[in-house]
């Protein structure tokens, strides 16, 4: 919940807050409000204006939610309700809106940073690293699609990662790397992509390449490599190669993102 610092309602003595018009954050806002008994009133849902039937004075303004944030610090609203992912990302001025509750116990999200499954060598930041000033050494820049540029160019500068270019995206990020405008694609995980993931990730597998052979036909020695560690890992830790590949098999999902 965020708050603009100076409330000025020009002597009307009306209250408005914003909250998310729709999408993953509307039926949760609004149950949110029910239960600290302020039952929100929206007669119409193409009317954008709502009111709080328990407190006389107080108007609604439903917002998306990456709007809430610029309400509050224009003025239009004294409060907001909205993911703290957009206040990060889109708040101008601290001095303007405050984040007054980080976390109303609703909602969630995680942000992650997917790669192709054809870059089965990149499986880390370390790696991801390495790539992005390979790129830089070849003259040309590892390039990321992203509706966060502000909250990923901190994270990546943080990690030092340095050498990338951002190209603000929208929509279905996983389609990024596939259509040609992005190497790889951080993302606001919400919920699952309706298998649009997964068939996007077969497409490039079909084509599977890696750093030493980028050009593809790297499957047979990604899983000659792949074969042999788990082979050499079931003999040091005592256990059977079935035991071992499955282990290795389980990890992909926690390290590459996607």
């Amino acid at each position: 919940m965020i708050a603009q610092e100076q409330n000025r309602n020009r002597g009307q003595g009306l209250l408005r807050i914003a909250l998310p018009s729709d999408g993953e954050l509307y039926e949760s806002t609004l149950a949110f409000m029910r239960s600290c008994g302020l039952a929100v009133s929206r007669p119409n849902s193409r009317r954008y204006i709502g009111t709080v039937p328990a407190i006389p004075g107080v108007e609604v303004l439903f917002q998306r939610t990456a709007d809430v944030t610029q309400k509050v610090e224009e003025g239009s609203a004294e409060l907001g309700v909205t993911g703290l992912d957009r206040v990060l990302e889109y708040r101008n001025d601290e001095a303007r809106a405050s984040v007054l509750i980080e976390d109303l116990e609703y909602g969630g999200c995680e942000f992650v940073m997917a790669v192709p499954d054809s870059w089965m060598d990149v499986t880390s930041l370390s790696d991801l690293a390495d790539l992005a000033l390979e790129f830089r050494q070849e003259g040309k820049q590892l390039r990321i699609a992203t509706k966060y540029p502000r909250l990923l160019r901190a994270f990546l500068y943080e990690r030092g990662i340095n050498y990338f270019t951002l190209v603000p995206a929208s929509g279905a990020m996983e389609a990024a790397p596939a259509a040609g405008y992005a190497d790889l694609t951080p993302d606001r995980r919400l919920h699952a992509s309706g298998g649009q993931a997964r068939a996007l990730y077969q497409e490039l597998m079909r084509n599977l390449s890696t750093r030493s052979k980028p050009d593809g036909g790297a499957l047979s020695s990604v899983v000659e490599r792949f074969v042999t560690t788990a082979w050499s890992e079931a003999k040091a830790q005592g256990i059977t190669p079935d035991a071992a590949s499955r282990t290795k098999l389980a990890e992909p999902p926690h390290t590459v993102g996607g």
